[in-house]
This record gives C-alpha cells, sequence and structure tokens, in this order.
C-alpha cells in the first residue's frame, strides 16, 4: 500500500508543480467573476428601452395573445409584411407564425 501511496503524491506533485496549473489557479477564478460581471453590465445597458418586435400571424390565431409589457411592445404585421416595410422599421424581432 505504501507503493501506491508514493505513486499518488509523486503524480500530484508533478501535476500542482506545472506552470499552467497554478496560474489557472487563479486565473479561474477571475475569469470566471469578470464574466459574471460582463452579463450583469450588459443585460443593464438597454435598461428603460422599449424594444418592437413585429407579429406576423396569416390565420390571426395567436396575435391576440401577445401581450404589451413595459418594456416590450408588440406590433401586428399581419396585414402589412413586407420586405419594404419591415426592413425599413426600429423592430429588434419578428415572429412569423405560419
Amino acid at each position: 500500500m505504501s507503493v501506491l501511496s508514493l505513486i499518488i503524491k509523486r503524480e500530484f506533485i508533478a501535476k500542482v508543480r506545472n506552470k499552467s496549473f497554478i496560474v489557472m489557479t487563479f486565473l479561474g477564478p477571475l475569469l470566471i467573476v469578470g464574466m459574471t460581471f460582463l452579463i450583469a453590465y450588459l443585460s443593464s445597458v438597454n435598461k428603460g428601452e422599449v424594444k418592437t418586435i413585429g407579429v406576423h400571424d396569416r390565420a390571426n390565431v395567436f396575435v391576440n395573445d401577445f401581450k404589451n409589457s413595459e418594456d416590450i411592445k408588440y406590433v401586428n404585421l399581419s396585414n402589412k409584411m413586407s420586405k419594404h416595410s419591415t426592413a425599413s422599421s426600429n423592430y429588434i424581432a419578428i415572429c412569423k407564425i405560419i
């Protein structure tokens, strides 16, 4: 059993003394914290801005299920759907229901 513990100890020391292990021990948590702050910042950038989403429903079945809120405004495009009308508008997305 002592031979096995010596092998495990040697392998552990060999991995811990590796330069990349030491660097990533400190850099890994910093990267995770940095990504968390980046996500929080990006999610708060457009607060208060009303986003417009166009809804095109050919059968007009689901168009009334989309309810406007403080941040999102839904526009019914069922009657006026064309490439020119949607390309020049300020929609962040177009939901096309076939």
